[in-house]
C-alpha cells in the first residue's frame, strides 16, 4: 500500500496538465515483481493532429525556390494553423517492475511520416525517404488489483519525442513537388488510467489518456521556426491473448483526436 500511495503521489506531483498518446500495449494487470517484459509491436497513425502558431503574413517554413511563397495569410495577427501527421512506426519496449507494482518502462521506434499543413491559399504535404526516431519513457503503478469482483485499475506517466525530416513539398490544388528541407519534432506528454479483466485466457482493457502535445517545425536552410501546443483527452482499448507459455499477442487502438492502431507481441523474459 505505501507504494501505491508514494507512486499516485509522484504522478499527480509532477504532471502538469496543460498528446493523443502512443499505444502502449500494456493491461492493467500488474506484473510480477522483477519481471522484465519485451514488447515489439507496429503503430499505424491516422490524422494525427497539431497546431502551428504563426504570426504576421508570409510564406513562414513553407516557401517555395526563388522567393515564391508557398501560401500567404492576409492578417497581421497570430493564427492557428491546424496541421495532420501520418506515420507507420515499429517499435520494441522494455518494462520491468523492480518492486511489487512499480513499474518502469521505456522504446525505442523508427518509422517513415508524412504531414499536412494548410494555408490560407493551399494545403502542404511534406514527405522524406530518411526513416524518423520515435523515443517513449515512462511509469506506471497498479493503484487498485484485479480481483474476483473488481478490475484491476493502473495510473500512467509517460513522455514521448519523435523527430522527422522531409526533404520534398508537394501542395494542392496544384500538382508536382519541389525540393524542402523541413524537421518536424513532437513532444508528448500523458497521464493515463487504465482498466482491465481477465475473462478465460483474454484480458481485455481500455482507458483514458490526458495528452498535451508539443510540434515544432522548422525550415533548415532559413532556420525559421513554428510551433504549437494541444491539449486533449484520448480514449484507448486493447487486448492481450496468450499465445504460448511466455508469449502474448496484444492490439490497442486510440482514438477522439485521429487514430492510431497498434499490434504486436510480448514476451516474458523473466
Amino acid at each position: 500500500m505505501f507504494h501505491k500511495i508514494c507512486s499516485l503521489i509522484f504522478v499527480l506531483a509532477v504532471w502538469t496538465p496543460c498528446a493523443d498518446a502512443e499505444v502502449l500495449m500494456a493491461t492493467a494487470r500488474q506484473n510480477s515483481e522483477k519481471s522484465l517484459v519485451l514488447t515489439a509491436f507496429y503503430q499505424e497513425t491516422y490524422e494525427q493532429k497539431f497546431l502551428l502558431e504563426v504570426i504576421g503574413s508570409g510564406s513562414a517554413v513553407w516557401g517555395l525556390p526563388g522567393g515564391l511563397p508557398g501560401g500567404t495569410y492576409s492578417s497581421q495577427s497570430k493564427h492557428e494553423v491546424k496541421g495532420k501527421q501520418r506515420r507507420g512506426t515499429f517499435f520494441v519496449k522494455l518494462t520491468g517492475q523492480p518492486w511489487e507494482n512499480l513499474q518502469y518502462y521505456g522504446a525505442a521506434g523508427v518509422g517513415n511520416s508524412s504531414v499536412e499543413i494548410p494555408s490560407a491559399t493551399v494545403t502542404n504535404t511534406f514527405r522524406g525517404d530518411d526513416p524518423g526516431m520515435t523515443y517513449l519513457v515512462g511509469l506506471r503503478s497498479n493503484i487498485f488489483p484485479e480481483t474476483e469482483v473488481t478490475p484491476a485499475v493502473t495510473v500512467d506517466l509517460g513522455f514521448g519525442w519523435s523527430r522527422f525530416y522531409f526533404d520534398r513539398m508537394s501542395q494542392l490544388p496544384w500538382r508536382g513537388t519541389t525540393p524542402a528541407r523541413v524537421r518536424l519534432d513532437t513532444y508528448e506528454y500523458h497521464l493515463g488510467f487504465s482498466v482491465s479483466r481477465k475473462f478465460g485466457e483474454c484480458q481485455p482493457y481500455g482507458g483514458v489518456n490526458l495528452v498535451r502535445r508539443h510540434a515544432k517545425l522548422k525550415d533548415i536552410p532559413s532556420g525559421e521556426r513554428a510551433g504549437g501546443i494541444k491539449d486533449y483527452a484520448s480514449l484507448f482499448i486493447g487486448v492481450k491473448v496468450p499465445v504460448f507459455s511466455r508469449e502474448s499477442f496484444v492490439a490497442e487502438m486510440t482514438f477522439v483526436d485521429g487514430v492510431r492502431l497498434g499490434i504486436g507481441l510480448e514476451m516474458k523474459l523473466k
